[in-house]
């Protein structure tokens, strides 16, 4: 079958696409989040997260966390599964904490969903979240950084309870990031897409 043109969400979707299958007409349609929905509840020490591609994963990172900090034992853990947008959002919005447990993505949205809810975003960028992932909006780490996932983990769990500073830096690094995914970028990259025809 041949395709007039292709839309991705990221350019970094778009190098893969570019590169391994030689494509050439490629146009990039971000993703947005919407602030109506996404923003920060009041808060509490919980850990948030979506495990439905890394279920094992998901389990042996708390599991570690539990035998190598078990003073962080009662954190609780809430995954979201099956969960329409608006629950998903005041999950979000009410955690301190969400662990990436992004695998194989085009994009990632979920991460920039979390950081408009002001979650301190800690996990795997997934390939996709290279797009935003970076050192002053979260702890970024690829799927095989297990026990590093673990680390960050306490250590941003302690940093909230003792009011670390350079995580409020990061939670409004995250703000800055999910800020820049608007429902306006996108409508006008489709309308630029739509426009150049075949």
């Amino acid at each position: 079958m041949k395709y007039a043109k292709i839309l991705c969400p990221s350019e970094v979707s778009k190098g893969f696409l570019s590169r391994v299958f030689h494509l050439a007409a490629i146009d990039i349609v971000p993703n947005h989040v919407d602030p109506a929905i996404f923003f920060p509840r009041a808060k509490k020490m919980q850990i948030a997260l979506m495990p439905h591609k890394l279920q094992r994963q998901a389990a042996l990172l708390r599991a570690m966390l539990h035998v190598k900090y078990p003073q962080l034992r009662s954190i609780p853990w809430r995954a979201i599964m099956n969960m329409t947008e608006e629950q998903t959002a005041e999950i979000l919005g009410e955690s301190t904490i969400y662990l990436s447990l992004s695998s194989m993505e085009s994009f990632g949205l979920v991460p920039i969903e979390a950081m408009a809810s002001g979650c301190i975003v800690v996990g795997f960028h997934g390939y996709g979240g290279r797009e935003y992932a970076g050192a002053e909006n979260g702890f970024w780490f690829s799927p095989e950084f297990l026990e590093e996932v673990v680390d960050a983990l306490a250590a941003v769990a302690n940093g909230l309870q003792a009011n670390d500073a350079k995580l409020a830096a990061m939670r409004e690094a995250g703000f800055a990031t999910a800020a820049r995914y608007t429902r306006a970028l996108t409508k006008e990259a489709l309308a630029r897409a739509y426009a150049g025809g075949e």
